[in-house]
């Protein structure tokens, strides 16, 4: 089709050529002048987080909660209430916080 296009366009005088059908090229990628970040993951790869300093405060990633059964993760575990997760005891649970004691101060932990 693309061939008896071009010889109507030559016959009528105009000089384009359409390129015969091509297999699509690999798009140009440039490559990054920057290393890639320390902890960044590749494909077939497990993420690995940093270490965690024992005097950070913990981290509260999600709250599953349910008037029966409630649990939480921090720092990467999953635990409930009278648990304790790297020095943190969990005291409470409630539908948007939790309540911690960390180093002998009660916190309460949102998500943010």
């Amino acid at each position: 089709m693309i061939t008896k296009l071009n010889e109507s366009l030559k016959a009528g005088g105009i000089a384009a050529r359409i390129p015969a059908a091509t297999a699509p090229k690999e798009p140009a990628v440039a490559p990054s002048s920057q290393p890639a970040a320390p902890y960044a993951v590749t494909a077939g790869q497990q993420y690995i987080p940093p270490p965690r300093n024992p005097a950070d405060e913990p981290k509260l990633q999600a709250i599953l909660y349910s008037a029966a059964h409630s649990s939480v993760v921090i720092d990467g575990e999953s635990c409930e209430e009278g648990e304790t997760v790297h020095g943190a005891r969990i005291l409470k649970i409630s539908r948007y916080d939790v309540t911690v004691e960390f180093k002998g101060q009660t916190n309460t932990l949102s998500m943010k």
